[in-house]
């Protein structure tokens, strides 16, 4: 499978996390400032759209009307629940500041999933230099809030659901940089057969297919024959890049920034918020 090079900016989900934010990379809707009501005065007039002209004589009369959309309060995007045959779902228009999923408390509860904790996470929409952005936040679940990636730099502890297994990256820690650079990580999985996996090569397939993938295959149904990659690039750096296959990479996170569309998986509960940011 060929690497792909675009920036971290654009592809790694730790980007998107509140606590490593860099480069402004998070892209939060812009909106003007709420405007207070003013009782017994006529309505206040709406701004004209980005680009509109402002006077008579630049107007194109031919020109159709631009559609109207709400610019005064935040936008309202959804939230997908997708039933277990990933055809159809429940849709769940966000019109609140803060949602709690869980088993038996919340604003959306999925009863009956025992993986999922009572509160398990929370969707929190927050104001942000003029805009709105939303969160994804684990609220201290047994087991884990992951959000599907396609490609993502690894660190020390990262967690990943790959197929019904979660596995662990340990990179061990060094204060000399020239032993930093030749340490080689370990790849542990939670309640398999494997009490951990050292990557000796610079490319490893974690899959289905014993000859490709060695040590790191699995006879697991849900992942397919290469599944997931995990390299070293040439600054050194680790990485997991998904094949994209039938069930994907998922990272296990603590809070994470919602951007567009984005799915995530809550014990055995899969969701779609689906956004409508304006830039």
């Amino acid at each position: 499978m060929e690497k792909r090079s675009l920036p971290d900016s654009e592809r790694d989900i730790r980007m998107t996390q509140v606590e490593a934010e860099e480069d402004n990379v998070i892209r939060a809707t812009q909106m003007v400032d709420r405007l207070p009501p003013l009782v017994g005065h006529a309505p206040i007039p709406l701004p004209l759209p980005s680009g509109a002209p402002t006077t008579p004589g630049d107007a194109d009369t031919s020109a159709p009307a631009v559609p109207f959309r709400p610019i005064n309060r935040p936008p309202l995007p959804f939230l997908l629940i997708i039933d277990d045959n990933r055809v159809t779902f429940e849709q769940v228009r966000l019109r609140k500041a803060n949602y709690v999923i869980g088993r038996d408390h919340g604003d959306i509860v999925i009863a009956h999933d025992g993986q999922m904790s009572g509160r398990h996470a929370e969707l929190v929409r927050e104001s942000r230099d003029g805009g709105f952005r939303w969160l994804l936040k684990d609220l201290g679940s047994t087991n884990g809030t992951f959000v599907l990636v396609d490609r993502m730099k690894l660190q020390n502890g990262d967690e990943l659901l790959l197929g019904s297994r979660v596995c662990r990256f340990e990179l061990p820690e060094s204060k000399d940089p020239k032993a930093a650079d030749t340490q080689r990580p370990t790849i542990v999985f939670y309640g398999g057969k494997h009490t951990g996996v050292r990557l000796d090569h610079d490319e490893h397939w974690i899959g289905r297919d014993p000859e490709v993938c060695g040590e790191l295959a699995a006879d697991d149904p849900l992942l397919d024959p290469k599944h997931a990659l995990l390299f070293r690039n040439p600054a050194g750096k680790w990485h997991v890049q998904s094949s994209k296959g039938v069930n994907g990479v998922w990272a296990r996170v603590r809070e994470v920034v919602l951007r567009g569309n984005c799915r995530f998986q809550l014990g055995e509960q899969q969701f779609l918020f689906c956004g409508n940011d304006r830039r």
